[in-house]
């Protein structure tokens, strides 16, 4: 129990927090500097949002799946288009509402989630310019969003500082680690690497963005590096002692992913499909079929075959 309470505050608490942080900042300033300020004099506080949330973003289950949490969290990227599918019913919706308070609760997932917000900041001004022309009510919308990250984080971070491991599930903590970051890396490996080298996007979003999400996902890698890879802490010191060949496998090829991830350019764009998508579905391959082995726990059907 103590090992899992160690890596819950290691792997999990201590990122979940740093998150709770930047939600909290992003809507304390868009409460006081919204209406005086342009979309780009956010762009600081919204790098800090999506690079904090790339350093739990494998961690889909526990306190964060509550009440879809994560889902709402997430729908970044998007992997069906269905952002921008809503986004244009919501357009109508927003510029027929008279009045400045826009029910939330009520908004399809992807309205509130990082998707929107990646939309509503970094696209040029001739596709949002139908929301910050009504400069009153796209602040109350996205101080709205910002403050229901900052709630979801708060129930996270609370669910986890209160968590002990089940006694009738004693591989719960290991299980969801692996199996989630087998999942993660399947959305890196289709989803990701396109979108941040700009090769799928139905969004037109600005070279500002581009730059950040290849931060991203080089920050999805050392967060995988920091998990997996030390001797001395995180899982990384149980694979060690329990596998050291499996251990130093794994150690290789994220040193490998998180090298040629290092050297990404947002202008490439055909980098990513030669050099790292292939890599990340091996490194995938590696957690559904050798991790579960060396560490004794047992992934569920659909994490090992992708579905």
């Amino acid at each position: 129990p103590q090992v899992q309470l160690t890596l819950v505050k290691e792997l999990v608490l201590e990122p979940y927090t740093n998150m709770l942080g930047t939600s909290g900042k992003l809507a304390k300033n868009l409460e006081t500097e919204c209406l005086a300020r342009k979309p780009e004099f956010f762009h600081d506080d919204l790098e800090e949002l999506f690079l904090a949330w790339a350093r739990v973003e494998a961690i889909d289950f526990g306190g964060i799946d509550a009440g879809m949490g994560h889902a709402k969290t997430y729908f970044w990227p998007d992997k069906h288009g269905a952002f921008k599918r809503h986004m244009l019913k919501f357009q109508k919706t927003f510029a027929e509402n008279q009045s400045t308070d826009i029910e939330i609760t009520k908004l399809p997932l992807t309205i509130t989630g990082l998707q929107a917000l990646e939309f509503y900041f970094f696209a040029g001004a001739k596709d949002t310019q139908w929301l910050w022309s009504k400069k009153s009510k796209a602040c109350k919308l996205m101080q709205s969003i910002a403050e229901s990250h900052q709630s979801r984080m708060q129930k996270t971070v609370q669910f986890w500082r209160d968590w002990t491991p089940p006694k009738d599930d004693p591989e719960y903590l290991l299980r969801g680690l692996v199996q989630a970051t087998s999942n993660h890396l399947e959305r890196i490996s289709t989803i990701k690497i396109q979108k941040a080298l700009r090769q799928k996007s139905e969004l037109n979003l600005e070279y500002p963005w581009a730059k950040l999400s290849v931060r991203v996902l080089q920050e999805n890698f050392s967060a995988l590096n920091l998990a997996f890879t030390k001797p001395d802490s995180g899982i990384g010191a149980l694979l060690w002692k329990k596998n050291p060949k499996v251990f130093a496998n794994l150690k290789s090829q994220l040193s490998e992913i998180s090298e040629v991830a290092g050297a990404l350019n947002p202008t490439i764009a055909s980098f990513a499909a030669s050099s790292i998508a292939p890599k990340a579905q091996k490194l995938r391959e590696t957690f559904t079929k050798k991790i579960p082995g060396a560490l004794g726990v047992r992934l569920g059907f659909n994490a090992a075959d992708g579905d």
